[in-house]
C-alpha cells in the first residue's frame, strides 16, 4: 500500500517538473495551464501552448499590451515635463522648404 503511494506521489513530482516555463504562463490551483494575457485555459503541453503563442488571438493580445506599454511609458514621460528631440528629417524638410522658397 505506502509503495502505491509513493509511486502516485513521485509520479506527480515528475508531472510539476514537466510544466511549463513562459512568462505569460500560469497555472491555476486545479492545475491547468492558463494564458495570463488572453485569461485561456490551454491544454497541459507543450504543443497546444505553443499553438496558443501563435494563434491571431494571442498574438493581437500581445499587440494590444506594448500598445498600452508605449501609452504608459509616454505618460510617465510626459509627467515628468521631458520632451523628444526634433527628429533630424524634420529640420532636413524644413531647409527644403527654404531652399524652394529661396530664402536660405
Amino acid at each position: 500500500m505506502s509503495g502505491d503511494v509513493r509511486a502516485l506521489l513521485k509520479a506527480k513530482a515528475q508531472e510539476r517538473s514537466k510544466r511549463i516555463s513562459h512568462p505569460l504562463a500560469a497555472y491555476n490551483a486545479s492545475g491547468q495551464l492558463r494564458c495570463t494575457l488572453c485569461a485561456l485555459i490551454v491544454k497541459d503541453n507543450e504543443i497546444a501552448w505553443s499553438g496558443h503563442l501563435g494563434s491571431k488571438g494571442h498574438r493581437t493580445n500581445v499587440g494590444r499590451q506594448k500598445e498600452l506599454a508605449e501609452q504608459e511609458s509616454e505618460r510617465k514621460r510626459l509627467e515628468k515635463g521631458k520632451r523628444k528631440a526634433l527628429i533630424e528629417d524634420n529640420d532636413a524638410a524644413e531647409d527644403e522648404d527654404e531652399m524652394d522658397t529661396g530664402t536660405l
